[in-house]
This record gives C-alpha cells, structure tokens and sequence, in this order.
C-alpha cells in the first residue's frame, strides 16, 4: 500500500512539475508573439483572387499608402505644399502627392486644368453627389476638400506606427490644427486592430477610460470560480488550469513562425471556457465520491469522468480541426492550434487537476444540499415534458428560419465603434473627399491585338473603361494613365490619308516619350517590361499592362461580390478577348469578398462536420442510431437559435461571432455527456425514466449552472470592448451558453423522460442484468 502510494505521488509531481516546466517555456515564447491582420495575405496561393493580386503585384509593386487631408483644405492650401516638403526628408516616407501635384502634372501633359481638377474628383479632390444636379463643372468652382498620399518607404512599412506619427507630427507643423486633421488607409486600420488588442489585453496608459477587458475577464473568472467553487485553493486550481492551458497554447503561435490576428486572438478566452467547463465537472466528481466516504476520490472521480470529458473533447475537436481545411489562413491557424489547446484541456482536466488536488491536500469540503431544488425542477421537467419538448422544437425552428439571411463580414473597419477616430476618419475621406478602398482594374494588350495597333487607341480604350466605372453607385473616382493625357479628336476611319498618318505619328510620339522620358512618372498606371537601361523602339512588340484603380466607398452597405461581378461586366463587354489580352479585377475589395466567402464556407463545414461527429458519437454511447440523432439536439439548438435570433434581426455575423459557435456546442456536449452518463447509470440500477431524470440532474445540474455562471458572466465583461470584434464575441458567447444551459437542464431531461429515454432504457435492460459493478458511485437519498 505504502509504495502504491509512493508511485501515485510521484506521478502527481511529474505532472505538476510538466505543468511547471510548460509555463516556463510559455513565458519565455509569448513575449515574441506579433500580430498580423493584413486579410490580403489570408487567401491560399492558389486561390484565383490571391493568383490575380500576385499578377498586379507583379506589374505594379505593391505601396504601403496614407492618405492625409483636414477639415478647411482645398486645391490653393499652401499647407498641402509645405506637408510634402517636410515628408521629403523623413525616412519612413519615399514619395507624397497632393491633389495640387497631380493637377499640375496633368495641366504639363496638355490637360486642361478645370478638366484635371474633373478627373480627380473622387480621388484626392471631394466628390461629386452623383445624387445631385450640379455638374462636375460647377463642382470645381466649389472649393472642395483634397487630400494629399503617402507612399511609405521600406522603413515606413517596417514601422507604421512610427511613420503615422512622423506625418501627424509634419502636418501639426505645417499648421494644421490636430482637431481637424484626418488620416486615413489600410495601414491604420491594421494598426488600430493591434493597438486595440493589445489595450484589451492590458492597458497601463489610461485603465480607467479604456479598462482592459481581457485582465477583468480573467480576474473576474477567478474571482466566479471561488464563489461558486466555495473554495478559494480550488477556485485558483482551476483557473490556473485554464489559463495553463490557454497560455501554453498560444505560445505555440512565436515557436512555430506563426503570427496572430484578429481570429486567433479570441482563441485564448475559447480554450479557458472548455477547460474551466470539463474542470467543474472533475471537482464535482470528486466532491460526490468523497461524500460516500470511498477511499480514494480522487481515483473516483477521474475514473467517472475521464469518459464523458474525452467524448466532449473529441466531438469539440472534431469541429475546431475542420477549419483546418479553409482556404483562409488565420482560420486555419485557429483550427489547428484549438484543436491542440482541446487536447490539452483535456489532459488538464481529467490528470492535472487531480493531481494538484492531491499534492496540495486539499480537502473537498462539505456538499451543499441541492437534492431538493434539482428534484423539484427534474420533476417538473418530467411532468411537462411535452410541452417543453414541443415548445423548445417550435422555438428552434422558428429561429432558424432567419439562418436563411446568414451574413458574414469580414471589413475590418467594421470592427470599431462608430464613435472612434478611425471610423471618423475614414467617414470625412468618404463624404468630403473620396473612398478610401479601392479596387484595380487590369487590362493587358499583348502583340496579337489587331484592332488597337496604335498606342491612341489603347489610351481611348481604357478612357472609355474608366469613365464608365466612374458611373458606378458606388465608385467615389478612378485613375489612370489616360487622366494625364487630353482627350484629342481621332480621325474617321474615312479619313484622308494625310489626316490618319498624323494620328499614327502622334500617336508613336505619345508613346515614345510615356515609355521613355516619362517611364518613371507612368509606372504606376502602365507596365511595360523592358530593362531599365533600354530604349523602346518601335519594333517592340506590344507588352502592355495598364492600371485603373477605382475608389469604392467602404460605408455603404454594398456586396463585394457584387460590385467585382459587375465592374468584370462592364470591361468585358468593352474589352475584344483575344489570345494575348486579358483582364483582371483585384485589390483590396475583392480580397475581401474572396476573405468573407471562404469565411462562410469554413464556418458551414465546421459545423457540419461538427454535428455529424456528435451525432456518431452519440450513436456509439448509446447504441442507437435514433437515439443518437435525438440527443443530438439539444446540442444543436443553441446555435440554431441565438445564430437565427440574430440573423432575424439584421446582425452580420463577423469573426469573432462566428468562432463561438464551435465553443458552445462543445460546452453543450458536455454538459449532455455528464447527464446522460448518470441517467443511463440509475436505469441500470433498475430505476424508471423519472427517478433517472432526479438522479442525473441532481449530480450534474450544479456543475452545469457553475460553469455557465464562471463563463458566461465573465464573457460579458468583454462587452465594452472598443473593438467590436472582441465585444461581440464576449456576449454573443455568453448568450448562447446561457441557451445551452437551458436547452441541458429542461429540453434534453424532457427528451430522457420521454421518448429518448425509452430509447436508452430499453438498451440499458441487457447491460443492467449483466453488470456486477456498482458505478458511478451511489449517493446517498
């Protein structure tokens, strides 16, 4: 007895001391954990969006831009002027233009001024109300706003944050008030999604204005776990448990090369809520078989709960590793590193824990008498047993119609609060100057194109692409090469000789000097591939990749999807296909619709996958293919209804709202495991469906109520949040444990008295006449 002793003591310190040795190893990798939340760099290589951007930046480099403006600019501001100078020398800045830089540049080229200001307009000069009258030349004699953009240099996109604060610095010197200075662009989007984790995470500069959320989260968790718990060393037990778990895991993301966004950030809090769930199981293990006076709880209790925990890790797992497969890859990333933290949970839970317990001897402490409030509510669970089935089935129903308006967004700027300087900024950009996402259009002419042999015609080309894309609802502006050249008139096809000869040789002048004396001022709207030391000459074949890029505004409610089909449509239908021509459409806003698409796909399998193995799972248990699908329903329910709820009420499901539902279905499993592994017990002891019901709600309903308690009630600390991404999971998760915590202790008891349980009762009959072995434990009446 002595050395059995001496062995399982031994085994508890190997297991703290593991525990001990992984935190060690985890503080030393977190600190090197970084952030990356650029969504153009979530799509596979071989995605045909991701394929289109890799061709544009193949042409055109891709430029980390900002773009700059303040409330009382206009096209005469010297401010403009005196903010490029002071940017010149700075070293986070290769190159600035301001609307005032490129109307001049244009006017050089022969563009008429009123014309140039006309061509800006939605661009870096305020747009024109299409909804409106006024004529673009009307609109120029209106002063608007103008912006200015800042092309970052290597070390401007090494250091964002430090070459956003050198601009602001520039432009307060040049003399614009701080209150009426706007900045905006991809780059501070990224940037205030960091910033904005890591102020939830810990925020040592103003804690009481902006209180990090995740800290309060953690302590109150801890601080839920104790009072529920009634034990202090238990209460902490557990929670060090969880955040083990959770920690360890993310340190995983440094040690692997792997960086974490916007998706994996929320993974921690996921794997805190499965651990601290299977954790209140065990302790409740423990504390029933000390109740009974056996020997060793502690044996007891892992011995009971080893089998429902491992069936609920494997069925949460089942779902979180079907991500893997999506085509994004923070959704990858987050499929298979929760996939690990589940395991791990596990191990935790049902090893770890118990041998904490032990080592620590800490005792189990006096069971609270809730014998008669679970009793009273199982009964009355049993007597209502149909209604609450039919009403439950009715409610899930009538909330899962709305799953048919299921909307997923992935705009990050959607992230913020309408309130925040971002979403401020970048409304200013939209409504006084232009929008601030954009899409590219490119079009590439190859040597076969017979009927736009003369450069002219190519320019008149993607003219006429341009001016109709600028027709568009929601295009603020667009751009191109053609903007800088005068719309001069093109001789018939009729005409006399002499008249077509000067076209051609106009013609090859323009292009002579586009590609030669002005190849540097052209590169950005037109890619010709020759060597930098060579001449074009005109037996070069034609090689031509010319770039439109259109300005769409990011607060209007439009389908990405959408609005890239039909800017497709309307160059195609002026663009002749042939052999060597060629078109594409890319940029920020079809990444993004590609992003919110393969978003909507994983989250579909996930879920799919998700139900398919709990329904297997639930079919082995209980031997039963009917009954499996039938128990498979009250895990199924929680999402159907707050996910419905929600989509009834017009919310878009994002992200962060999206991941939680593999969370709570694996909270809500199990829960179902526990109870149905005591129900099938009682009717193996020869007890009728009711006095099962009792049974089973009696030993899992406090560990039910406990974890939804801890989890759910800290998760809504979450919700003041700035980053809505944050926000909305914390209470959209809290809304449907608290569905899976009702749908446990009333929708599923209801089934076990009724139908389910006739089911399960009749396969329990053969193993109860068989079975010599008194378990679970037996608790006293």
């Amino acid at each position: 007895m002595f050395r059995k002793r001496s062995v399982i003591t031994f085994a508890c310190l190997a297991v703290v001391g593991v525990m001990v040795g992984g935190a060690v190893w985890a503080a030393r990798q977190l600190p090197n954990i970084r952030l990356q939340n650029d969504i153009e760099t979530w799509l596979a290589e071989d995605d045909e969006q991701a394929e289109a951007l890799k061709r544009m930046e193949a042409y055109f480099p891709k430029e980390e831009r900002i773009v700059v403006s303040w409330d009382s600019s206009d096209l005469a501001d010297p401010r403009m002027a005196e903010l490029r100078d002071r940017l010149t020398n700075v070293k986070f800045v290769s190159k600035v233009r301001t609307a005032a830089d490129l109307v001049q540049q244009m006017t050089q080229w022969k563009v008429d001024h009123k014309e140039a200001v006309v061509r800006l307009t939605g661009v870096l000069i305020g747009r024109i109300d299409k909804n409106t009258d006024s004529s673009p030349t009307q609109a120029v004699d209106q002063c608007p706003n103008v912006s200015a953009v800042v092309t970052l240099s290597s070390a401007g996109q090494a250091d964002p944050a430090a070459a956003i604060e050198a601009i602001r610095m520039a432009a307060l010197e040049s003399g614009v008030p701080e209150s009426e200075l706007h900045v905006g662009g991809e780059v501070l989007t990224s940037l205030a999604v960091d910033r904005e984790v890591w102020t939830a995470t810990w925020n040592s500069v103003d804690p009481l204005q902006r209180p990090p959320v995740f800290a309060i989260s953690a302590l109150s968790g801890i601080l839920l776990a104790v009072f529920v718990l009634r034990s202090v060393r238990v209460g902490l037990l557990v929670t060090v448990a969880a955040w083990f778990t959770a920690l360890t895991t993310t340190a995983l993301f440094p040690a692997t090369g792997h960086t974490m966004n916007m998706v994996t950030i929320v993974m921690p809090t996921l794997l805190v809520v499965l651990t601290v769930s299977a954790a209140i199981h065990v302790v409740n293990y423990w504390r029933r078989a000390a109740s009974t006076g056996t020997e060793s709880p502690l044996r007891e209790a892992v011995k009971i709960g080893w089998r429902p925990c491992l069936l609920a890790t494997a069925t949460t797992g089942a779902g979180l590793s079907s991500l893997a497969i999506s085509r994004l890859g923070p959704i990858r990333d987050f499929g298979v590193f929760s996939t690990i933290g589940t395991v791990l949970s596990f191990v935790v839970a049902v090893f770890a824990i118990p041998a904490m317990l032990r080592l620590f001897r800490i005792p189990p402490g006096s069971i609270r008498s809730e014998h008669a409030v679970w009793r009273r509510i199982a009964l009355k669970v049993c007597r209502h047993r149909k209604a609450i089935t039919a009403g439950w089935i009715v409610a899930g129903l009538a909330a899962a119609c709305g799953l048919q308006w299921l909307q997923t967004e992935v705009k990050v700027g959607r992230y913020f609060p309408d309130d925040s300087q971002l979403i401020q900024d970048s409304r200013f950009f939209e409504q006084n100057v232009g929008g601030i996402s954009s899409v590219d259009v490119l079009v590439h002419f190859g040597a076969d194109d017979a009927d736009r042999k003369l450069f002219l015609d190519r320019l008149e080309l993607i003219r006429e692409i341009e001016n109709t894309l600028r027709q568009h609802p929601n295009v603020s502006g667009a751009i191109s090469l053609a903007d800088f050249q005068p719309k001069l008139a093109r001789p018939a096809a009729d005409a006399e000789r002499s008249v077509r000869m000067k076209d051609v040789l106009r013609s090859r002048r323009t292009e002579s000097k586009i590609k030669n004396g002005e190849r540097a001022a052209s590169a950005e709207y037109l890619s010709v591939p020759l060597p930098s030391d060579d001449e074009w000459t005109l037996s070069d074949p034609v090689d031509e990749t010319w770039r439109i890029t259109v300005q769409t505004l990011l607060s209007d409610d439009l389908d990405y999807g959408v609005l890239a089909q039909q800017l497709s449509s309307i160059v195609e239908d002026r663009l002749t296909a042939t052999t060597e021509t060629w078109f594409d459409v890319t940029g920020s806003v079809p990444v993004f619709y590609r992003a919110q698409a393969a978003l909507l796909n994983s989250l579909m399998r996930s879920f799919g996958l998700a139900l398919f193995v709990i329904a297997v799972a639930m079919m082995v248990l209980l031997q039963s293919v009917p009954a499996g699908l039938m128990s498979s329903l009250p895990g199924i329910l929680p999402i159907a209804v707050v996910f419905g709820l929600m989509s009834w009420r017009g919310y878009v499901l994002d992200i962060g709202t999206m991941l939680t539902g593999s969370a709570a279905m694996g909270i809500a499993v199990d829960d179902m495991l526990h109870l149905l592994t005591w129900f099938r017990e009682s009717i193996r002891q020869g007890d009728s469906r009711e006095e099962a019901v009792v049974h089973a709600l009696r030993h899992c309903g406090a560990a039910m109520t406990q974890t939804t308690l801890v989890i759910a009630l800290s998760l809504l600390l979450l919700f003041p949040a700035d980053l809505l991404l944050i926000s909305r999971f914390g209470w959209v998760m809290a809304a449907l444990l608290g569905v899976a915590w009702l749908s446990s202790v009333m929708l599923l008891p209801a089934l076990l008295a009724g139908p389910l349980g006739r089911m399960i009762e009749k396969g329990c009959v053969g193993e109860a006449r068989q079975s010599k072995v008194q378990w679970p434990l037996t608790v006293p009446p």
